[in-house]
This record gives C-alpha cells, sequence and structure tokens, in this order.
C-alpha cells in the first residue's frame, strides 16, 4: 500500500443538487480528519469437510465514515455542519448593509427535517477516495473563556470509494468564532 505525504492531506466537501447524485467539490476543510471505509464483510463458518475455509462471506452493509478533528469553528464552516445534520433548508438571511447573514435553526419538535446531502471527497497527493450522500450524524460545539469555539464532527456518507479530486478549489477565507464574544 502506498502512502502519500501527510501534509499534502485534504478534505473537501460539495453540495448534492439531489441526494445521492455524486457533486464537485466547492469548498476545502479548514481542519483535519479521517476517512474510514465503513464496510461490514461477514465470514461464514461452515462444516464442508476442509479443513481450511471455503471463503464464504457476504457483505451486509456499506459506508464510509469521515471522523472531523476538533479544530476552531469558524462563521463560514460551522454552517456546513448545520445544514448536513439540523436542517438542509435553511437560508442565511442577509445581516444589514454588511456582508453577513443569520441563519436562524428551528429545531423540529413534530416534524422531520430533512439534512442536506454532500459529496466527501479525502485523501493526499497519492489517492483521493470519496463518498455520496453524506450527512452529520454528529458534530460537538465546546469552548472556554479566552480561546476560540471548537468544533469536531462525525460525517457519514454511503459508500467508500476511489474517486478523483476535484481541481482547482480554493481554500476559503474563515474567521474563528470567539468564545468570549458569542451569545
Amino acid at each position: 500500500m502506498a502512502y502519500g505525504v501527510k501534509s499534502l492531506r485534504f478534505i473537501q466537501l460539495g453540495a448534492e443538487t439531489t441526494m445521492g447524485t455524486e457533486a464537485d467539490a466547492t469548498t476545502i476543510w479548514r481542519g483535519g480528519g479521517t476517512m474510514i471505509d465503513d464496510e461490514v464483510i461477514e465470514f461464514v463458518e461452515e462444516d464442508v469437510g476442509y479443513l481450511q475455509s471455503q471463503g464464504r462471506t457476504y457483505i451486509p452493509k456499506v459506508g464510509a465514515l469521515l471522523e472531523l478533528d476538533e479544530t476552531p469553528a469558524t462563521f463560514e464552516q460551522l454552517g456546513y455542519l448545520l445544514v448536513m445534520g439540523v436542517d438542509g433548508a435553511v437560508t442565511g438571511i442577509a445581516d444589514g448593509a454588511g456582508g453577513g447573514y443569520v441563519y436562524t435553526y428551528n429545531l423540529a419538535t413534530t416534524a422531520v427535517t430533512t439534512p442536506k446531502t454532500y459529496t466527501l471527497e479525502c485523501g493526499d497527493n497519492n489517492q483521493e477516495y470519496q463518498c455520496t450522500y453524506g450527512f452529520c450524524e454528529e458534530f460537538e460545539l465546546s469552548g472556554a473563556k479566552n480561546e476560540a469555539v471548537m468544533m469536531s464532527g462525525r460525517l457519514r456518507g454511503r459508500q467508500y470509494a476511489s474517486g478523483t479530486k476535484t481541481a482547482s478549489v480554493s481554500v476559503p477565507t474563515v474567521e474563528e468564532i470567539l468564545f468570549n464574544k458569542g451569545k
């Protein structure tokens, strides 16, 4: 197995127009993480008159899991975790004459919300892996006085597969959310 250069690793996200249909990446995730093949292979034990196994297996589940490492939360990237995990229908409303937006997430108590799905791309200078139907099954926000708010998450996708990196995606400019200035 060949390994690439760690400093050339990347995580890219692309919003899917139709759930489960591959989309080109439109942003780079400014943080670390690891994509894991979550496929389960079951080996069947059987008595068929041979000393060694006959190699009978089945695959009851395929999937991909992208564990996002804890990183400082930013106004620009926290929204990805929220639309992938809470409500994909929320859109921002301009906050005055500036470039800021306000996103309101009303947590449902009686209705089911539909998260927005993303194509997830991960890799390095040697190989790229991707999965479609990516959604955020879990995220965490934490913070402490005189520090940035921290975010991490777990994204789950349909199936882990080799792919081709979307080229020419630029690294976004971000602004950290400071714990002391939040409410």
